[in-house]
């Protein structure tokens, strides 16, 4: 038969005497809790995404689960960091280098952040659907176009200066990346759940040209002259680029390498594309050659400057600088 337990006063001091001793053992772990992650040194900010800024003189990177992104001088060292009310998923920086702009993720605080480079100062924040993901200048400065809606896929066009006032696309499911043309007249979006990738005209909305392409296409990036576009892939086809002419629709495949997380164009036409499982970027010219060029541990994001091409670390937050 079970007893009745019974707790003295005594027992009752002696247990908060107790806990109180333990709290005071420990004052640096209690400290280090009480301080928000964002905010800890001890806690590594793993890279989500990267851009650069004045032609290689900025680097801007945003923190995988963590609200925070951080604007580096290169010339100075100094860094610039910015609380955001979400968590990052992509950047795109304006064509004149003064402003940034950074989803931020549909599981916490959807929208869009704008913020200055010089000083790293926030500047706005934008409501842009419930799923956004990929942002775009457009060269002349006018337009800012934001990627997203999952299953409900839209396209929004938002109008300078202020970009307040948006137009808003049905594209198709789960648009991506986005590429805008040389002469801001269109945008090519890839649409994740169709394995197409689309034209669109800015001007009017409408979707003037649809590429089908192998499964799960994801990050795009233009050529200079927006003749060629190179996609990249989720699932099983993450190890291969896909090649599309803009002008035929023709399409050819190219081997990359272990998981692309980013795809852009380097010096002299080559197509870069970051290999997240082999800590690389692949350089491929138009004849199919290749050149591994070693980067940072799980490379995630890619931005160009001349002939140097950047990426972060998935891993440690370490951004890595090769010569393509």
């Amino acid at each position: 038969m079970l007893g009745t337990w019974r707790t003295s006063r005594r027992e009752l001091l002696a247990g908060a005497a107790g806990g109180l001793a333990a709290r005071g053992a420990l004052p640096a772990a209690a400290r280090a809790a009480a301080i928000p992650t964002d905010q800890r040194p001890d806690v590594v900010h793993r890279g989500r995404a990267l851009a650069v800024a004045g032609g290689g003189a900025y680097l801007v990177v945003a923190h995988h689960e963590r609200r925070t992104l951080t604007v580096t001088e290169r010339r100075t060292g100094r860094v610039g960091t910015v609380a955001l009310s979400g968590q990052p998923l992509e950047l795109a920086v304006s064509p004149h280098s003064v402003l940034v702009a950074v989803t931020t993720a549909f599981w916490e605080n959807p929208g869009l952040e704008l913020v200055r480079v010089h000083g790293a100062r926030h500047r706005a924040r934008l409501p842009v659907g419930d799923a956004p993901f990929a942002p775009a200048f457009t060269h002349d400065r006018r337009k800012l176009l934001v990627t997203g809606g999952e299953q409900d896929g839209t396209l929004r066009i938002l109008d300078a200066p202020n970009f307040a006032r948006a137009r808003v696309v049905a594209l198709g499911r789960v648009p991506r990346g986005v590429a805008i043309t040389p002469d801001d007249r269109a945008a090519w979006v890839a649409l994740h759940a169709e394995d197409a990738v689309v034209r669109v005209a800015l001007a009017s909305g409408r979707v003037t040209r649809r590429v089908a392409t192998p499964p799960l296409p994801d990050r795009l990036a233009l050529s200079h002259d927006g003749r060629h576009l190179l996609v990249s892939h989720g699932g099983r086809t993450a190890g291969t680029l896909t090649e599309v002419d803009t002008h035929t629709g023709h399409v050819r495949t190219l081997p990359a390498g272990d998981h692309v997380s980013a795809v852009a164009w380097g010096a002299r036409g080559r197509r870069l594309a970051a290999l997240g499982k082999q800590n690389a970027i692949v350089a491929i010219d138009a004849h199919g050659r290749r050149r591994r060029l070693a980067t940072v541990t799980a490379p995630h994001g890619l931005a160009v400057a001349g002939r140097h091409a950047f990426t972060v670390s998935a891993i440690t937050g370490k951004v890595g600088r090769v010569r393509t």
